[in-house]
């Protein structure tokens, strides 16, 4: 058994900068803090290579005392705290003292400080290495320069991510801080290039303006209700939040601050979505602004040593304002019609926002072949009554039972014309018209062997579906079983992504962070038929979007693109998820009904579908298309068994 032994301090360094240095990220996001707490009043940040070459964060704060430089290198060395009693009321952004010395551990670290009044004066850590003191010329404030982060470290440096990736993180980082620090200017500066400028403003609603675009002004200011006065505890909760039909594919875009820090917002993702209760669609997510006032001694920031994690002392309660709060300023938010009825949220396009009035009747016909018929152009008494129409059962009768219309499947198949003294085959058009569009499948080459083929027997109820096959009863839902092989070829159909040409660009209004990974994955959109270019003042524009995208506003779903290429995958959840509901929607509007009578032959072509898609088992909804009836279970129940 090997000795307890005392760790020597350069182990302990590296082991302290494993927590505390994850990332270049993570090495911005400490020095922003230092710059905040010094009372800056600009702080410019630029970085090379994501930066993993250089990181160099400069302000204009009182200043590091000559005398008190060489501490600032040391671990658990701080001006923040003086005891363990300040640990209850922290009011600053950082207190461990110990960002700085990880830092130097793992790269080559100068920082030059000079406070009013006083000459500049420059430190170096080499890995680990303190170096002398030397006088700088330098305006007054700090500047700290981190070169060759992990080089020292080979393993740490090969499961960081690309350059892009970081720099996108890094822009995420500055947009928190300058987010609840209006009256502070910040700017990013990555390979020579200006990512992020927000000068000092007055007003939030500017600066939300400077960090998301024209998003921020689609965003509602969070009210709460009026009784909540009257709730014990002091913790109040201010902010913004996006009306229901502004949503995003990931919860990036959710940002919650604790007494001006920047957090973690999975705690509060649940009250968050219970605020929204069924105003938005499953898998989607709002942008929000969140900030949260509470005394200091009702949180505990010193729970990570990245101080990304807090807990709070009333958790349950500061919870529940959120959801109040959120579900109060919705309810003078109105539920678009088609949410309502049509059981989807009404958007206003881009497309359709930049139709002009004086537009030629051409251009406007083409728009409108872009998007699907909208309940909206209709009144609520129109829809209503058109359905009470489609709903009222014919007048005439046969027997004591109403007749109900049964509308047509089909009404252009042919009959086929066989050769004499042959019987005429089984053959059946579309069971729809809208599945005339799909390309006939290759049944020798896709073939579900385990579903058997099916001999059809007729309909039940003009529901379900009999039918047999090696001494068993299968009965199946005709309407489920439809809609799985349209979903299945139409979703086949929609694998690749092409480019459709716009009558007129549209000028992209997005986020600081948004603008760094479109630069860096033009490539990578263009596969997915988003055609984008930059002009001279730098303004981007959309030239094409996907084909396959008909009546969705095309720069949501880029929205949503940028946020999955920003992960650094190889691929898009968003736009697999497009491609199932796009597929989806075709299938269950096509789809036969439940009550729709079918001839021998259409049955019969039904139950030959099955047998070529993946999986005839379930529906698109995850209901099972069929069910089993065997021989033996008949004799048994009849007592035909001995």
């Amino acid at each position: 058994m090997r000795p307890i032994q005392q760790l020597d301090e350069e182990v302990i360094g590296h082991i302290a900068a494993g927590e505390v240095v994850e990332r270049p990220a993570q090495v911005v996001k400490e020095l922003i803090e230092n710059s905040i707490d010094a009372g800056s009043h600009r702080i410019e940040i630029r970085i090379k290579k994501g930066g993993f070459q250089s990181i160099e964060v400069s302000d204009d704060g009182h200043g590091i005392p000559e005398d008190q430089l060489h501490l600032a290198f040391r671990r658990h060395a701080t001006s923040k705290i003086n005891g363990i009693t300040d640990l209850e009321r922290i009011t600053t952004k950082g207190f461990r003292g110990e960002a700085l010395a990880s830092i130097g551990i793992v790269s080559k670290l100068t920082i030059s400080s000079r406070p009013v009044g006083k000459e500049g004066k420059r430190q170096t850590m080499s890995f680990g290495r303190l170096g002398e003191i030397e006088a700088t010329g330098m305006a007054e404030g700090t500047r700290i320069v981190v070169k060759s982060l992990f080089e020292n470290v080979p393993a740490r440096l090969a499961f960081q991510a690309r350059a892009t990736t970081e720099t996108a993180r890094i822009v995420d980082i500055v947009t928190d801080q300058a987010m609840v620090h209006p009256e502070m200017g910040i700017s990013l500066i990555a390979d020579e290039r200006v990512l992020l400028d927000a000068p000092r403003v007055g007003r939030m609603e500017d600066r939300l303006y400077d960090l998301l675009g024209d998003v921020s002004e689609r965003l509602i200011p969070l009210s709460s209700p009026e009784d909540d006065e009257d709730v014990p505890g002091k913790e109040r909760w201010t902010g913004w939040i996006s009306a229901p039909e502004v949503d995003r594919s990931r919860s990036d875009e959710v940002r919650i601050f604790i007494n001006h820090r920047p957090v973690g917002a999975q705690p509060f993702h649940n009250c968050i979505r219970r605020g929204y209760t069924t105003r938005m669609m499953v898998g989607r997510h709002p942008v929000c602004v969140l900030h949260l006032t509470v005394p200091e001694h009702e949180v505990d920031v010193n729970v990570h040593p990245t101080k990304r994690e807090v807990r709070l002392k009333h958790a349950w309660r500061v919870l529940n304002r959120l959801e109040r709060a959120i579900s109060h300023t919705l309810t003078e938010v109105p539920v678009s019609l088609p949410s309502i009825i049509g059981g989807g949220t009404k958007r206003q396009t881009t497309l359709d926002a930049h139709v002009s009035d004086d537009e030629p009747s051409w251009v406007t016909a083409a728009r409108g072949a872009l998007t699907l018929p909208d309940l909206a152009t209709q009144s609520v008494t129109a829809i209503v009554e058109e359905r009470k129409r489609e709903e009222q059962p014919q007048i005439g009768r046969t027997s004591e039972k109403q007749v109900f219309h049964v509308p047509e499947i089909s009404v252009d198949w042919k009959k086929q014309s066989t050769l004499p003294g042959m019987e005429p085959a089984e053959v059946s058009a579309p069971l729809s018209r809208a599945e005339r569009d799909i390309p006939a499948e290759e049944l020798d080459v896709i073939r579900t062997e385990t579903f058997p083929e099916l001999k059809a027997i007729g309909q039940f109820e003009n529901t379900y579906i009999l039918a047999e096959a090696k001494g068993v009863l299968y009965i199946i839902d005709q309407h489920a079983a439809h809609e799985r092989i349209r979903f299945e070829r139409l979703r086949r159909e929609t694998a690749d992504w092409t480019a459709q040409k716009l009558i007129q660009d549209i000028p992209l209004q997005l986020s600081a962070t948004e603008l760094t990974v479109l630069e860096n994955t033009k490539e990578a959109l263009a596969g997915f038929g988003y055609e984008v270019k930059r002009d001279e003042g730098g303004q981007w524009f959309l030239l094409s979007v996907p084909e396959q995208i008909k009546g969705q506003d095309p720069v949501v779903l880029l929205h949503d693109l940028i946020r999955d290429l920003e992960q650094d995958s190889g691929h898009s959840e968003t736009f697999e998820k497009e491609r199932d509901r796009v597929a989806y929607l075709t299938a269950c509007r096509g789809a036969i009904k439940a009550n729709d009578q079918l001839e021998h032959q259409q049955v019969q072509r039904l139950l030959n579908d099955l047998r070529t898609i993946e999986n005839p088992w379930a529906c698109v909804h995850g209901r099972p298309t069929s069910m089993e009836l065997s021989l033996h279970a008949l004799d048994r129940h009849f007592g035909r068994h001995g």
